[in-house]
C-alpha cells in the first residue's frame, strides 16, 4: 500500500483482512426505522460478553460519484439527496446491541433525546459522530453538536445515555439521554468547530484532540469546561494532517487508534474539489510521542470513509466504519495484520 495511492481501489484493505481470517460485516437496522436514509460512522465498545455500538442515522440519502467518476449528477460528484418536508443535516443516533459470535445486530434502540432537545438555530441538527466511552459507570456518547448557536458553532458535547436492549423483546429495548453537557475548547474560546476529539478509553475524561503533533486534553463535566493536560513537542512528516478518528485503546503497553487524513486539493475533471478520504493505523508511546504508523489506506475503496470505533476482540480488532455517508460495517481486522503494516517512524 502506498502512502497516496494512485487511486482508492489499490488501497482496497478489505482484501487483505479477508484473506488473513478477518471479516466485514454489514451493521444493519429495519430501514422503517430509518426512513431509507443513510446510516454512517458507528462507534464500538466492548463490555465483558457485550458489544455495544452507536449507529448514526442522517437525514439525507448521499450520492458519490466514486473511482472514475463517470456518472455525476448533474451538479457534480457529490449531491444530498433530502426528503422534500426537512433539507437539513439531521443525525439521529441508535444503540445497538451486537451478537458476540456473528456481529449481526440483535437489538437496538432509537436514542431519546426529547428531554434535553431545544429547537435547533442551524441546519446541521443532532449529535455528529459520537464514539462510546464508559467513565465512572456512566456511558456516553461524545460528538459535535452544532445546533444551538446560529453560526453553527461546533463543541464536543457529552451525551449520558441509559438502556436496556433486549435481544429476544423488541418492545423492551429503549435507550434514552438522561445528561448532556457542551465542553467549551481549552485554549483557544472562539474557535469555531471543535469535533473528532478520540476518548481515551483507559483515561477517563481524556481525549487526544490533534493527532499530529499530539494534544491531550481532559473535559471536566462540572464546569463544562477542558484543559490541555500535553501538547508533544515532535512531529513527524506524512503529508497530511492526522485527524481524530477512533477511541484511543491500551495495546502492548503503547496506545493505539485509526486516524483519519484528506487530500483537501483534489478535483476532478470538472474542477470541483472533490477530497479523498483515508485511514491510518498510529501507534503511541506513554509520552505521546508517535513511534508507529501505518501507510494511508482505504478499507472498502470509496473516496469517503470514517473510521470511528475500535475495541479488542480477542486475536483481532473491531474496527467500525461508514462507507460514503450511506452504509455501516464491522471490519474483524487480525493482530498479525496491523502488526505487519505498522512501521516504525524517524525524527531525523
Amino acid at each position: 500500500m502506498l502512502n497516496k495511492p494512485r487511486t482508492l481501489k489499490d488501497s482496497n484493505l478489505a482484501k487483505e483482512i479477508i484473506k488473513e481470517g478477518g471479516d466485514i460485516v454489514p451493521i444493519m437496522i429495519p430501514s422503517s426505522e430509518t426512513n431509507g436514509l443513510g446510516i454512517m460512522n458507528p462507534s464500538i465498545l466492548i463490555e465483558g460478553d457485550e458489544i455495544l455500538v452507536n449507529l448514526r442515522n442522517v437525514g439525507y440519502t448521499f450520492f458519490h460519484s466514486d473511482y472514475d467518476q463517470k456518472y455525476h449528477s448533474r451538479w457534480g460528484p457529490l449531491t444530498y439527496m433530502h426528503p422534500e418536508n426537512d433539507l437539513t443535516l439531521r443525525t439521529t443516533n441508535f444503540l445497538c446491541k451486537l451478537n458476540t459470535e456473528s456481529l449481526e445486530v440483535e437489538a437496538y434502540a432509537e436514542i431519546d433525546t426529547s428531554k434535553l432537545d431545544i429547537p435547533p438555530v442551524w441546519e446541521f441538527i443532532g449529535l455528529e459522530d459520537a464514539r462510546l466511552a464508559r467513565w465512572d459507570g456512566k456511558l456516553y456518547g461524545i460528538g459535535v453538536r452544532r445546533d444551538v448557536k446560529p453560526n453553527g458553532e461546533g463543541r464536543m458535547e457529552f451525551q449520558e445515555i441509559e438502556y436496556n436492549l433486549d435481544p429476544k423483546n423488541h418492545k423492551n429495548s429503549y435507550a434514552k439521554e438522561v445528561k448532556r453537557n457542551r465542553i467549551q475548547p481549552p485554549v483557544d474560546k472562539n474557535s469555531y468547530c471543535e469535533k473528532n476529539w478520540m476518548p481515551i478509553l483507559d483515561k477517563p475524561y481524556h481525549f487526544v484532540k490533534w493527532s499530529h503533533p499530539t494534544e491531550v486534553v481532559k473535559a471536566n463535566l462540572k464546569n463544562n469546561t477542558s484543559k490541555q493536560t500535553l501538547l508533544a513537542d515532535t512531529a513527524i512528516s506524512l503529508g497530511r494532517d492526522l485527524r481524530g478518528g477512533s477511541q484511543i485503546v491500551r495495546w502492548n503497553n503503547q496506545w493505539f487508534a485509526v486516524t483519519h487524513e484528506l487530500d483537501p486539493f483534489n478535483h476532478n475533471e470538472l474542477q470541483l474539489k472533490d477530497a479523498y478520504y483515508f485511514s491510518r493505523f498510529v501507534i503511541w508511546d506513554d509520552d505521546w510521542n508517535i513511534i508507529k504508523v501505518s501507510d494511508a489506506f482505504s478499507f472498502m475503496g470509496a473516496r469517503i470513509e470514517f473510521t470511528t470505533g475500535l475495541a479488542e476482540y480477542g486475536e483481532f480488532f473491531l474496527m467500525t466504519f461508514g462507507y460514503a455517508d450511506a452504509a455501516a460495517y464491522t471490519a474483524k481486522v487480525p493482530k498479525k495484520l496491523i502488526e505487519k503494516m505498522l512501521t516504525e517512524v524517524s525524527y531525523e
